[in-house]
């Protein structure tokens, strides 16, 4: 009789904890809660109506199927595992990818779900809509036209990278771009032409340059730079030759230059483990073995030697 009605409290007590979890959701929040393993156990209706996902097809599911961190992290579910385990909370951006592919920047915090005298039962997850936000900023720091980042972000962000090489030890590549006989296609073909150029040219860097350790830019004009990490110095000639084609191989006409279609000259310097270099003398030979590109006859790749 006793065991019976122990048993009966038990359910009941249970039972209103499952009640309790099934209405800690504000549905007029951008919400999810997560288990210990990272995987959604509820979704707002909120969440839903924004994002075009049915609650159906996110719960069971890692959160990474929402999307992932600004950084886009490979590790995205051992990192919040290992930090909710350590902190209780975490708060950062996240991408949330929506049901028509577009992307939703949010500002997220994630904490701990406690109930006096017990342990987490898992977290709360609840997201801002910061998009709005996020187009001004990019606003400030990205070439319209290209979509590229521009000189302001390249001052801020390129010493960045140049530490992040060192702590790594790896090589660090500075690749200074200009395309060849440009303001001759304006004369051509007019400026028009030209934008629709530097915006082709500002998606094949886009796409050759996408790793995390790679940043690209337009700092002015038909000049474009990128600085990345590599582990050898020839992985940085390769991709400086797949700059090369790639612009060479878009087909665009250009009657006034000699192969006949728009090309990219060269300049690349490099920073190797151990050697002590900055920003602006990495620009500097950049720019001079660009110079020797244009003087070799336009359509090269030459590396600086000191």
């Amino acid at each position: 009789m006793i065991a019976g009605l122990l048993s009966l409290l038990y359910y009941e007590r249970r039972l209103q904890q499952i009640k309790t979890a099934a209405s800690a959701l504000d549905p007029s929040l951008l919400s999810v809660t997560i288990d210990h393993d990272i995987i959604i156990t509820q979704v707002s209706e909120a969440l839903c109506d924004i994002t075009g996902h049915k609650a159906r097809d996110l719960i069971g599911k890692l959160l990474s199927a929402l999307g992932s961190t600004a950084e886009e992290r490979s590790d995205l579910i051992d990192f919040l595992k290992q930090t909710l385990k350590k902190d209780d909370s975490w708060k950062g951006e996240f991408k949330i990818l929506k049901k028509d592919g577009l992307t939703l920047w949010t500002e997220v915090m994630i904490s701990s779900q406690r109930r006096e005298g017990e342990g987490s039962d898992g977290y709360t997850v609840i997201y801002q809509d910061v998009s709005q936000k996020k187009h001004f900023e990019n606003l400030a720091i990205k070439d319209e036209l290209t979509r590229l980042y521009n000189r302001r972000y390249f001052k801020s962000h390129a010493p960045k990278l140049l530490d992040l090489a060192t702590q790594e030890n790896k090589v660090f590549a500075f690749i200074l771009m200009d395309l060849d006989n440009f303001k001759k296609y304006n004369d051509l073909y007019g400026h028009p032409a030209g934008d629709k150029v530097l915006a082709a040219i500002g998606a094949t860097l886009h796409s050759i340059f996408s790793r995390r350790e790679d940043l690209v830019f337009r700092l002015g004009g038909e000049e474009f730079a990128a600085v990345a990490l590599f582990s050898e110095a020839q992985d940085a000639l390769a991709a400086a030759g797949k700059i090369r084609q790639q612009v060479q191989d878009l087909n665009i006409i250009h009657r006034a230059n000699a192969p006949g279609v728009i090309t990219i000259s060269i300049g690349l310097a490099l920073s190797k483990p151990g050697e002590k270099s900055d920003i602006d003398s990495l620009y500097k030979k950049a720019d001079s073995a660009l110079y020797g590109a244009k003087k070799r006859g336009k359509n090269q790749i030459v590396r600086f030697e000191t």
